[in-house]
Protein backbone atom coordinates (compact mmCIF):
# COMPACT_ATOMS: atom_id res chain seq x y z
CA UNK A 1 0.00 0.00 0.00
CA UNK A 2 2.91 2.22 1.08
CA UNK A 3 4.03 2.87 -2.47
CA UNK A 4 0.78 4.00 -3.83
CA UNK A 5 1.44 7.25 -1.61
CA UNK A 6 2.23 10.25 -3.61
CA UNK A 7 3.01 12.15 -0.36
CA UNK A 8 5.28 10.97 1.99
CA UNK A 9 4.73 13.74 4.29
CA UNK A 10 2.38 11.03 6.77
CA UNK A 11 5.53 9.27 7.11
CA UNK A 12 6.70 12.25 9.57
CA UNK A 13 3.93 12.20 11.10
CA UNK A 14 4.32 8.66 11.91
CA UNK A 15 8.03 9.04 12.65
CA UNK A 16 7.18 11.79 15.41
CA UNK A 17 3.46 9.84 16.64
CA UNK A 18 5.86 6.54 17.05
CA UNK A 19 8.53 7.60 20.05
CA UNK A 20 5.63 9.70 21.40
CA UNK A 21 3.50 6.26 22.17
CA UNK A 22 6.97 5.01 23.33
CA UNK A 23 8.63 7.68 25.62
CA UNK A 24 5.46 10.12 26.14
CA UNK A 25 6.09 11.55 29.52
CA UNK A 26 3.92 14.05 31.49
CA UNK A 27 4.43 17.72 31.19
CA UNK A 28 3.40 20.67 33.24
CA UNK A 29 3.03 24.45 32.69
CA UNK A 30 1.70 27.27 35.70
CA UNK A 31 -1.46 28.84 34.55
CA UNK A 32 -3.14 31.47 36.35
CA UNK A 33 -5.11 30.37 39.42
CA UNK A 34 -9.01 31.83 38.56
CA UNK A 35 -8.73 30.08 34.67
CA UNK A 36 -10.43 27.49 34.32
CA UNK A 37 -8.68 23.78 33.56
CA UNK A 38 -9.86 23.50 29.93
CA UNK A 39 -6.42 21.96 28.84
CA UNK A 40 -6.17 19.37 31.90
CA UNK A 41 -6.18 15.45 30.11
CA UNK A 42 -7.84 14.51 33.18
CA UNK A 43 -10.76 17.04 32.64
CA UNK A 44 -11.21 16.99 29.23
CA UNK A 45 -13.20 13.50 27.88
CA UNK A 46 -13.20 14.51 24.50
CA UNK A 47 -9.80 14.10 24.17
CA UNK A 48 -10.03 10.25 23.40
CA UNK A 49 -12.30 10.94 20.77
CA UNK A 50 -9.22 11.98 18.89
CA UNK A 51 -7.25 8.97 19.90
CA UNK A 52 -10.09 6.88 18.08
CA UNK A 53 -10.53 9.02 15.57
CA UNK A 54 -7.12 8.97 14.51
CA UNK A 55 -7.12 5.04 14.87
CA UNK A 56 -10.02 4.75 12.56
CA UNK A 57 -8.40 6.43 9.65
CA UNK A 58 -5.36 5.18 9.88
CA UNK A 59 -7.43 1.56 9.68
CA UNK A 60 -9.35 3.00 6.01
CA UNK A 61 -6.07 4.05 5.10
CA UNK A 62 -4.74 0.44 5.54
CA UNK A 63 -7.75 -0.87 3.91
CA UNK A 64 -7.09 1.61 0.74
CA UNK A 65 -10.44 2.07 -0.53
CA UNK A 66 -10.65 3.62 -3.58
CA UNK A 67 -13.21 6.04 -5.14
CA UNK A 68 -14.22 5.65 -8.80
CA UNK A 69 -14.21 8.85 -11.30
CA UNK A 70 -14.35 9.54 -14.97
CA UNK A 71 -11.74 11.62 -16.59
CA UNK A 72 -11.63 13.60 -19.77
CA UNK A 73 -9.47 14.58 -21.88
CA UNK A 74 -8.26 15.82 -25.80
CA UNK A 75 -6.48 13.30 -27.47
CA UNK A 76 -5.09 13.90 -30.88
CA UNK A 77 -6.58 12.09 -34.11
CA UNK A 78 -3.80 10.66 -36.50
CA UNK A 79 -4.84 10.46 -39.02
CA UNK A 80 -4.83 7.83 -42.02
CA UNK A 81 -4.33 9.08 -45.41
CA UNK A 82 -4.66 6.37 -48.68
CA UNK A 83 -3.54 8.84 -51.85
CA UNK A 84 -5.06 7.30 -54.94
CA UNK A 85 -3.60 8.06 -58.45
CA UNK A 86 -4.75 7.91 -61.42
CA UNK A 87 -2.71 6.05 -63.89
CA UNK A 88 -5.57 5.79 -66.54
CA UNK A 89 -4.42 6.39 -70.31
CA UNK A 90 -5.06 9.92 -70.27
CA UNK A 91 -2.53 10.73 -67.51
CA UNK A 92 0.50 8.61 -69.30
CA UNK A 93 2.93 10.13 -71.21
CA UNK A 94 3.85 7.03 -73.59
CA UNK A 95 6.69 8.60 -75.15
CA UNK A 96 8.16 10.31 -71.76
CA UNK A 97 10.34 8.34 -69.02
CA UNK A 98 8.13 5.88 -67.12
CA UNK A 99 5.48 7.19 -68.90
CA UNK A 100 5.73 10.26 -66.62
CA UNK A 101 4.62 13.02 -68.50
CA UNK A 102 2.93 17.00 -68.25
CA UNK A 103 -0.27 15.11 -66.27
CA UNK A 104 1.18 13.15 -63.73
CA UNK A 105 4.33 15.19 -63.09
CA UNK A 106 1.98 17.95 -61.32
CA UNK A 107 0.15 14.90 -59.49
CA UNK A 108 3.55 13.82 -58.28
CA UNK A 109 4.35 16.87 -56.97
CA UNK A 110 1.19 17.85 -55.42
CA UNK A 111 1.87 14.03 -53.57
CA UNK A 112 5.58 15.00 -52.71
CA UNK A 113 3.85 18.35 -51.36
CA UNK A 114 1.65 16.61 -49.04
CA UNK A 115 3.88 14.44 -48.15
CA UNK A 116 6.26 17.37 -47.22
CA UNK A 117 3.32 19.44 -45.52
CA UNK A 118 2.59 16.44 -43.09
CA UNK A 119 6.80 16.30 -42.11
CA UNK A 120 6.84 19.46 -41.02
CA UNK A 121 3.45 19.17 -38.82
CA UNK A 122 4.40 19.09 -35.17
CA UNK A 123 2.25 17.60 -32.49
CA UNK A 124 2.99 17.90 -28.54
CA UNK A 125 3.04 13.97 -28.33
CA UNK A 126 4.88 13.66 -31.12
CA UNK A 127 2.27 11.06 -33.32
CA UNK A 128 2.80 11.13 -37.08
CA UNK A 129 0.27 10.39 -39.53
CA UNK A 130 0.39 7.14 -41.33
CA UNK A 131 -0.08 7.41 -45.72
CA UNK A 132 -0.82 4.81 -47.96
CA UNK A 133 -0.60 5.15 -51.68
CA UNK A 134 -2.85 2.95 -54.57
CA UNK A 135 -2.76 4.02 -58.42
CA UNK A 136 -5.48 2.67 -60.32
CA UNK A 137 -6.43 2.20 -64.28
CA UNK A 138 -8.37 -1.26 -64.34
CA UNK A 139 -7.27 -2.30 -61.27
CA UNK A 140 -5.88 -0.80 -58.17
CA UNK A 141 -1.98 -1.84 -57.36
CA UNK A 142 -0.59 -1.12 -54.10
CA UNK A 143 2.41 1.23 -54.44
CA UNK A 144 3.03 1.26 -50.30
CA UNK A 145 0.74 0.27 -47.61
CA UNK A 146 0.90 2.49 -44.15
CA UNK A 147 3.68 4.03 -43.06
CA UNK A 148 5.12 6.98 -41.39
CA UNK A 149 8.10 6.91 -43.45
CA UNK A 150 7.30 9.14 -45.65
CA UNK A 151 10.55 9.39 -47.55
CA UNK A 152 9.69 5.76 -48.54
CA UNK A 153 6.35 6.89 -50.33
CA UNK A 154 8.23 9.38 -51.70
CA UNK A 155 10.87 6.87 -53.38
CA UNK A 156 8.21 4.18 -54.42
CA UNK A 157 6.16 6.78 -56.41
CA UNK A 158 9.13 7.88 -58.04
CA UNK A 159 10.29 4.24 -59.27
CA UNK A 160 6.48 3.87 -60.83
CA UNK A 161 6.19 2.85 -64.76
CA UNK A 162 3.55 4.03 -65.54
CA UNK A 163 2.79 3.02 -69.23
CA UNK A 164 2.37 -1.02 -67.97
CA UNK A 165 -0.70 -2.46 -68.57
CA UNK A 166 -1.95 -4.06 -66.27
CA UNK A 167 -2.84 -2.46 -64.22
CA UNK A 168 -2.22 0.92 -65.70
CA UNK A 169 -2.72 3.06 -68.75
CA UNK A 170 -6.25 1.58 -69.46
CA UNK A 171 -9.93 2.55 -68.30
CA UNK A 172 -10.55 4.58 -65.13
CA UNK A 173 -12.19 1.80 -62.57
CA UNK A 174 -12.78 4.27 -59.63
CA UNK A 175 -14.78 1.80 -57.93
CA UNK A 176 -12.20 -0.97 -57.33
CA UNK A 177 -9.52 2.00 -56.71
CA UNK A 178 -12.24 2.69 -53.65
CA UNK A 179 -12.88 -1.05 -52.73
CA UNK A 180 -8.79 -1.23 -52.41
CA UNK A 181 -8.92 1.82 -49.67
CA UNK A 182 -10.79 0.30 -47.88
CA UNK A 183 -9.36 -2.88 -48.04
CA UNK A 184 -6.31 -1.18 -47.39
CA UNK A 185 -7.52 0.93 -43.96
CA UNK A 186 -8.83 -1.88 -42.21
CA UNK A 187 -6.03 -4.52 -42.74
CA UNK A 188 -4.32 -1.35 -41.33
CA UNK A 189 -6.40 -1.80 -38.10
CA UNK A 190 -6.08 -5.64 -38.48
CA UNK A 191 -2.30 -5.29 -38.07
CA UNK A 192 -3.05 -2.73 -34.80
CA UNK A 193 -4.38 -5.51 -33.13
CA UNK A 194 -8.10 -3.88 -33.69
CA UNK A 195 -11.00 -5.27 -34.83
CA UNK A 196 -11.32 -6.29 -38.11
CA UNK A 197 -13.55 -8.88 -40.18
CA UNK A 198 -12.80 -12.34 -41.61
CA UNK A 199 -12.35 -13.23 -45.10
CA UNK A 200 -15.73 -14.49 -45.49
CA UNK A 201 -17.34 -11.43 -44.30
CA UNK A 202 -15.41 -8.88 -46.68
CA UNK A 203 -16.56 -11.29 -49.69
CA UNK A 204 -19.95 -10.94 -48.05
CA UNK A 205 -19.88 -7.07 -47.99
CA UNK A 206 -18.07 -7.43 -51.30
CA UNK A 207 -21.11 -8.92 -52.96
CA UNK A 208 -23.54 -6.52 -51.16
CA UNK A 209 -21.72 -3.34 -52.69
CA UNK A 210 -22.45 -4.65 -56.34
CA UNK A 211 -26.09 -3.48 -57.79
CA UNK A 212 -27.49 -0.53 -59.74
CA UNK A 213 -28.81 1.10 -56.80
CA UNK A 214 -27.38 3.16 -54.41
CA UNK A 215 -29.26 2.20 -51.21
CA UNK A 216 -26.86 -0.06 -48.69
CA UNK A 217 -26.64 -0.38 -45.20
CA UNK A 218 -24.46 -2.09 -42.89
CA UNK A 219 -26.88 -3.52 -40.51
CA UNK A 220 -29.23 -5.05 -42.72
CA UNK A 221 -28.86 -8.80 -43.04
CA UNK A 222 -25.29 -8.21 -42.41
CA UNK A 223 -23.62 -11.36 -39.49
CA UNK A 224 -20.46 -8.74 -38.83
CA UNK A 225 -22.41 -5.39 -38.16
CA UNK A 226 -21.94 -5.70 -34.47
CA UNK A 227 -18.36 -5.35 -34.77
CA UNK A 228 -18.47 -2.05 -36.68
CA UNK A 229 -18.83 0.77 -34.23
CA UNK A 230 -16.03 -1.34 -32.87
CA UNK A 231 -13.71 -0.89 -36.03
CA UNK A 232 -15.26 2.24 -36.56
CA UNK A 233 -14.20 3.79 -33.17
CA UNK A 234 -10.89 2.51 -33.98
CA UNK A 235 -10.13 3.48 -37.80
CA UNK A 236 -11.16 7.01 -37.03
CA UNK A 237 -8.98 9.85 -38.94
CA UNK A 238 -9.53 7.95 -42.24
CA UNK A 239 -9.22 9.41 -45.50
CA UNK A 240 -9.11 8.46 -49.25
CA UNK A 241 -8.25 11.04 -51.59
CA UNK A 242 -8.60 10.53 -55.26
CA UNK A 243 -7.12 12.41 -58.09
CA UNK A 244 -8.47 11.64 -61.37
CA UNK A 245 -8.73 13.72 -64.82
CA UNK A 246 -11.56 11.57 -66.37
CA UNK A 247 -15.33 10.13 -65.78
CA UNK A 248 -16.48 7.01 -64.41
CA UNK A 249 -18.95 5.04 -64.28
CA UNK A 250 -20.89 5.23 -60.37
CA UNK A 251 -23.15 2.71 -61.08
CA UNK A 252 -22.49 -0.91 -60.86
CA UNK A 253 -24.57 -3.80 -61.76
CA UNK A 254 -25.02 -7.33 -60.55
CA UNK A 255 -20.94 -7.98 -60.80
CA UNK A 256 -19.42 -4.46 -60.77
CA UNK A 257 -19.74 -2.55 -57.35
CA UNK A 258 -21.79 0.67 -57.10
CA UNK A 259 -19.48 3.59 -56.53
CA UNK A 260 -22.50 4.97 -54.78
CA UNK A 261 -22.33 2.24 -52.23
CA UNK A 262 -18.93 2.47 -51.52
CA UNK A 263 -19.38 5.96 -50.24
CA UNK A 264 -22.09 5.12 -48.24
CA UNK A 265 -20.01 2.10 -46.70
CA UNK A 266 -17.21 4.92 -46.40
CA UNK A 267 -19.86 7.37 -44.55
CA UNK A 268 -20.98 4.33 -41.81
CA UNK A 269 -17.31 3.33 -41.34
CA UNK A 270 -16.49 6.97 -40.87
CA UNK A 271 -14.17 6.87 -43.63
CA UNK A 272 -13.82 10.61 -45.17
CA UNK A 273 -13.49 10.62 -49.18
CA UNK A 274 -11.83 12.86 -51.18
CA UNK A 275 -12.38 13.59 -54.90
CA UNK A 276 -10.01 15.87 -56.49
CA UNK A 277 -10.83 16.31 -60.63
CA UNK A 278 -10.09 18.01 -63.68
CA UNK A 279 -13.37 17.20 -64.94
CA UNK A 280 -17.44 18.49 -63.24
CA UNK A 281 -18.36 16.16 -60.50
CA UNK A 282 -21.60 14.61 -60.75
CA UNK A 283 -24.09 16.79 -58.57
CA UNK A 284 -25.69 13.24 -57.31
CA UNK A 285 -21.63 11.90 -56.80
CA UNK A 286 -20.95 15.51 -55.26
CA UNK A 287 -23.57 14.72 -52.39
CA UNK A 288 -22.73 11.78 -51.50
CA UNK A 289 -19.08 12.52 -51.07
CA UNK A 290 -19.89 15.08 -48.79
CA UNK A 291 -22.01 12.94 -47.16
CA UNK A 292 -19.04 10.94 -45.54
CA UNK A 293 -17.54 14.21 -44.34
CA UNK A 294 -15.14 14.95 -47.15
CA UNK A 295 -15.67 16.90 -50.30
CA UNK A 296 -15.64 17.32 -54.34
CA UNK A 297 -12.75 19.60 -55.33
CA UNK A 298 -12.48 20.71 -59.38
CA UNK A 299 -9.84 22.18 -60.77
CA UNK A 300 -9.73 23.18 -64.32
CA UNK A 301 -6.41 22.01 -66.38
CA UNK A 302 -3.31 20.27 -64.66
CA UNK A 303 -2.39 24.21 -63.05
CA UNK A 304 -0.03 23.13 -60.30
CA UNK A 305 -0.69 25.71 -58.09
CA UNK A 306 -4.41 24.64 -57.93
CA UNK A 307 -4.09 20.98 -57.51
CA UNK A 308 -1.17 21.83 -54.82
CA UNK A 309 -4.04 24.14 -52.61
CA UNK A 310 -6.10 21.37 -53.27
CA UNK A 311 -3.91 18.65 -51.51
CA UNK A 312 -3.04 21.41 -48.38
CA UNK A 313 -6.92 22.53 -47.58
CA UNK A 314 -7.27 18.56 -46.54
CA UNK A 315 -4.49 18.65 -44.38
CA UNK A 316 -5.45 22.10 -43.03
CA UNK A 317 -8.87 20.92 -42.41
CA UNK A 318 -7.83 17.91 -40.13
CA UNK A 319 -4.76 19.20 -38.54
CA UNK A 320 -5.23 19.77 -35.21
CA UNK A 321 -8.07 17.27 -34.56
CA UNK A 322 -8.68 15.64 -31.41
CA UNK A 323 -11.21 13.62 -29.68
CA UNK A 324 -12.88 13.04 -26.11
CA UNK A 325 -11.61 10.08 -24.42
CA UNK A 326 -13.49 9.61 -21.04
CA UNK A 327 -11.65 7.26 -19.24
CA UNK A 328 -12.92 5.72 -15.69
CA UNK A 329 -10.24 5.68 -12.70
CA UNK A 330 -9.96 5.18 -9.45
CA UNK A 331 -8.58 6.96 -6.80
CA UNK A 332 -6.65 6.06 -3.35
CA UNK A 333 -7.05 8.59 -0.31
CA UNK A 334 -5.03 6.62 2.42
CA UNK A 335 -2.53 8.99 2.43
CA UNK A 336 -5.10 11.22 3.20
CA UNK A 337 -6.44 9.01 5.62
CA UNK A 338 -3.42 8.03 7.42
CA UNK A 339 -2.00 11.82 7.86
CA UNK A 340 -5.15 12.67 9.01
CA UNK A 341 -5.74 10.07 11.79
CA UNK A 342 -1.53 10.33 12.50
CA UNK A 343 -1.89 13.98 13.20
CA UNK A 344 -4.77 13.33 15.42
CA UNK A 345 -2.79 10.78 17.47
CA UNK A 346 -0.19 13.26 17.82
CA UNK A 347 -2.95 15.88 18.49
CA UNK A 348 -4.55 13.83 21.70
CA UNK A 349 -0.76 12.72 22.91
CA UNK A 350 -0.01 16.36 23.04
CA UNK A 351 -2.83 16.77 25.06
CA UNK A 352 -2.86 13.77 27.09
CA UNK A 353 0.50 14.68 28.69
CA UNK A 354 0.01 18.06 29.65
CA UNK A 355 -1.25 19.36 32.45
CA UNK A 356 -1.91 22.45 33.66
CA UNK A 357 -1.67 23.40 37.25
CA UNK A 358 -2.38 27.03 39.18
CA UNK A 359 0.01 27.88 42.04
CA UNK A 360 -2.20 27.12 44.62
CA UNK A 361 -2.13 23.33 43.02
CA UNK A 362 1.77 22.97 43.62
Amino acid sequence: MIENFEHPWFLLLFLLVLPLLIWRRPKYFLRHSYLKAIIGAKKIAPTSFLKWIGWVLIVMAAVDYRVGYKESFKKLITHKYVLVNDGSGSMVGDDEKNGVGKKLTTLLKANDLFLKTLENLKRSDSSKDSVSMIVFSDDPFVVSYFVEDYDFIRHKMFQIDWRVRPPLNSGTEMNKAIWASVNLILKKNKESGGSFLSDEEFANLGARLKGSTGAFSLENSYSSSSKMPIIKEQISGSSIIAFTDGIFPITGDRNVMSVFKLLSLCRQMGIRFYLISVELIDVELLNYIKLTGGNGIIVSGFNQEKINNSYQEIINQQAGEYKIIDRHQKRSYAEWFAGTGFALLLIYIVIRNTISRSLTEI
